[in-house]
């Protein structure tokens, strides 16, 4: 069933993102943002290791999506970002905004445009969900999408998203780390770079020792057998919790979605069908 997949789109924008740049690039080189953000690199943006605040955080961002205003310019959101310390893992989606315009830019097209080749390659059947209208795109039990939802603007997902069932998200995960996107702008095979990732406090969690890599959540669990590494990624907005994920040797995928709210009970779902517990 075809839902918005909100978040679970980073995994491909970063794997477009590591087609088309060269990591260790400053984002200054690709796109025109405000000084203090221009020496960014690419592969800081990709980590959530820039020092980037995060606009979910603002009340005033916060309070016009709960009054289903309409989303602000791109430009008010880079001005207003705060930038602290890089290095540490800081979930930002003002990073995969300025990673979805330079992708937008080098492109010349939208943002499904822009990682249009990614989602063809692994096979991700995606619908756009940029403007109200787009919810159309979306599936439901009782094949209208309720008005508490479609009020709500696509817009305010800023580092872009699209519609897909959230399975076919999973297989593409899994496509990606068999190895089918091939080599980056660096020359380093996309699903290694991806995969490679770095320790993340997010407390106890399905995903066991939880760690982030580029554009993917990697996790360790435990189980009867031994060891399953498992990738992939969260996402959450208004009406869905969903996600979708395979093992890191690309053997299996699942994706999953709930209601609003319930992002470790689906990832928790995924786990286990992925892991036989």
């Amino acid at each position: 069933m075809r839902a918005p997949v909100y978040s679970i789109a980073k995994t491909f924008t970063a794997a477009e993102v590591l087609l088309e740049f060269d990591p260790a690039s400053p984002i200054g080189e690709h796109l025109d943002v405000p000084p203090a953000l221009t020496g960014i690199t690419i592969d800081d943006l990709l980590t959530h290791r820039s020092g980037l605040d995060d606009y979910f955080a603002w009340p005033e961002y916060r309070s016009a999506v709960a009054a289903r205003k309409d989303p602000w310019e791109t430009e008010a959101i880079l001005d207003h970002a705060s930038l602290g310390p890089s290095g540490l893992f800081r979930y930002s989606n003002i990073g995969y905004l300025m990673l979805r315009l330079a992708l937008e830019r080098r492109r010349g097209t939208d943002f499904l445009g822009s990682i249009a080749p990614v989602l063809e390659a692994v096979g991700v059947d995606a619908r756009p969900f940029a403007v109200p209208a787009d919810w159309h795109e979306v599936e439901t039990d009782i094949g209208v999408v309720p008005a508490e939802l479609s009020s709500y603007h696509p817009g305010w997902v800023y580092p872009g998203t699209f519609v897909a069932d959230v399975g076919d998200a999973a297989t593409g995960i899994a496509r990606i780390m068999a190895g089918e996107l091939g080599h980056g702008a660096d020359g380093r095979p996309v699903a290694d770079a991806m995969r490679e990732a770095l320790p993340v406090d997010a407390g106890e969690h399905p995903l066991g020792e939880t760690m982030y890599g580029r554009g993917l959540m990697v996790g360790r669990v435990l189980t009867e057998d031994g060891v399953a590494d498992v990738v992939g990624h969260g996402g959450g907005g208004p009406g869905y919790a969903l996600f979708a994920g395979a093992l890191a040797d690309a053997t299996a995928s699942a994706g999953e979605s709930g209601a609003e709210g319930q992002d470790l009970v689906v990832t928790e779902r995924v786990v286990r069908r992925l892991t036989g517990e």
